[in-house]
């Protein structure tokens, strides 16, 4: 028996030698079967028709004789693309990846923090959009509605860089959504980007409909490189006690000693106070960057940066503007704009 077990470990040995290769240790193994979080390639298409999405006020303005009305969007049409890039070298692909984790990134008083990151991957995204802008009286546009205008993206890309990523945690707070964003895009490039009007001027004494037709307005052959997205985002909802606030205010000796976004809470309750029942007391409170104290931990306040934009100016009577009259080109270089504040949203 001691001899058939030999024999058979040596034919399961002899495979691996005979291609120069070790049996591995279990902790190794563990090394690279073990690694836990998901990747995920895509390569997908999708197309998109929408007749009609309306945002509905049912009473209209306040103070004034009449009934609501609708905004929104009508006739909307996309094709878009969704893939890993294949314009760079195999080994710098990043691919969509889930992770979870827990360390001091954003804990708070030293501690640690659990936080989910969305790797974003070097994404190329493609394709057209558009939709036209309308009011109505009632929520079906496309029927009722008066048309604004309309918008239209033709062969729209944008190139994902590699290092983007989206953190989701609470980040000090017992509730509530903390986003640090570190989105990267290497590129943004759009053919055509126009505004349109679709039945010109008919309004105007000596112009009627058939001697004004549309016309678009906007940019051609849109280059823009190197764009990053940094810092963080809390989104918090919160029921305020105007008797309170007024309370805090007085304690800290007036609104003036008081930091950003304990001004603008004692705005609100201030607000309340002086119109009981014109607001809601509950709040969607948006902290922008470092406004609450929070983005020290991680991130900042929040700043969009472009490297350059390109683009052609024009204008003609079809919305792909590459094809129409160019009235110049704009140049932006080294762009930045850094937000921090705090914005609070509630019904009235």
């Amino acid at each position: 028996m001691k001899k058939l077990i030999a024999i058979v470990s040596m034919l399961l040995i002899l495979p691996l030698s005979a291609f120069g290769l070790t049996l591995m240790p279990d902790t190794q193994m563990n090394d690279i079967t073990g690694q836990a979080g998901v990747s995920i390639a895509i390569d997908v298409d999708l197309k998109l028709d929408i007749d009609t999405v309306a945002w509905g006020d049912s009473d209209g303005v306040s103070g004034v004789d009449g009934t609501g009305g609708w905004v929104g969007l009508k006739d909307v049409n996309a094709g878009l693309s969704f893939a890993v890039r294949d314009d760079i070298a195999a080994d710098t692909i990043e691919l969509l990846t889930i992770d979870v984790a827990t360390d001091g990134t954003y804990g708070v008083l030293g501690g640690d923090a659990t936080y989910v990151r969305i790797g974003l991957g070097t994404f190329d995204l493609n394709g057209d959009i558009d939709m036209d802008f309308a009011i109505g009286s009632d929520k079906d546009l496309n029927a009722t509605g008066q048309e604004l205008g309309s918008l239209d993206i033709m062969d729209l890309q944008v190139l994902g860089a590699a290092g983007s990523y989206v953190d989701i945690t609470t980040a000090g707070r017992a509730s509530g959504v903390t986003l640090a964003l570190n989105v990267l895009l290497d590129e943004i490039n759009m053919g055509s980007l126009a505004w349109g009007d679709a039945d010109g001027v008919n309004h105007i004494d000596g112009y009627v409909n058939g001697v004004s037709t549309a016309g678009y307005v906007g940019l051609a052959n849109v280059d823009i490189d190197s764009v990053a997205v940094t810092g963080m985002l809390g989104i918090d909802v919160a029921t305020l006690d105007p008797v309170a606030i007024n309370d805090m205010v007085g304690a800290a000796g007036g609104p003036g000693n008081l930091t950003n976004p304990e001004l603008v809470l004692a705005k609100l309750g201030g607000y309340m106070a002086a119109n009981p029942g014109e607001t809601s007391s509950t709040f969607v409170v948006l902290s922008l960057g470092n406004a609450d104290g929070i983005a020290d931990i991680a991130g900042g306040d929040i700043n969009v940066g472009i490297g350059a934009l390109n683009a052609d100016v024009a204008i003609g009577d079809t919305s792909d503007l590459r094809n129409e009259d160019v009235m110049g080109s704009i140049y932006i270089g080294n762009a930045n704009v850094t937000v921090d504040g705090i914005v609070g949203i509630t019904a009235h």
